[in-house]
């Protein structure tokens, strides 16, 4: 799983091509950096380059690099494909940010899908507990 998630982070790419994301700061005051939000790690991320669009996960580098690790869906010329993408080749004018995006969705329900009879078995336990300190 991903790193914890952050509001507003955004900053530009200086990036050419399909290679690591160099980030360069942030576009407006509004938004934060994401060596100001995330640590080293994993990060869901979301790419807008024009009108192309790449969503996947990458390696943080806790400053200012992010390594495309796994490319969920990209939108290239008007077509969608979330059948094993390539990543995007930048223009070197490329926005990224930290996001929640459908793959993270899906992962988190499929968590709680397999671990709902621990759930329920846990808030029985913890009820049925918490009934004995009256």
């Amino acid at each position: 799983m991903a790193n914890d998630l952050s509001d507003w982070n955004q900053e530009g790419c200086s990036t050419i091509g399909a290679g690591n994301l160099t980030l360069t700061g942030v576009i407006s005051t509004s938004q934060v950096r994401f060596r100001d939000a995330f640590s080293s790690g994993p990060i869901y991320y979301s790419i807008t380059d024009g009108a192309n669009r790449e969503a996947g996960i990458g390696t943080f580098n806790g400053v200012d690099n992010v390594v495309r690790t796994e490319v969920h869906s990209t939108l290239l010329g008007g077509v969608f494909n979330n059948n094993s993408p390539s990543p995007l080749s930048l223009t070197g004018a490329a926005v990224v940010s930290g996001t929640f995006n459908t793959h993270a969705y899906d992962a988190m329900n499929t968590q709680i899908g397999s671990n709902t009879t621990r759930i329920a078995t846990n808030e029985a336990s913890i009820g049925q507990r918490y009934s004995d300190w009256y």
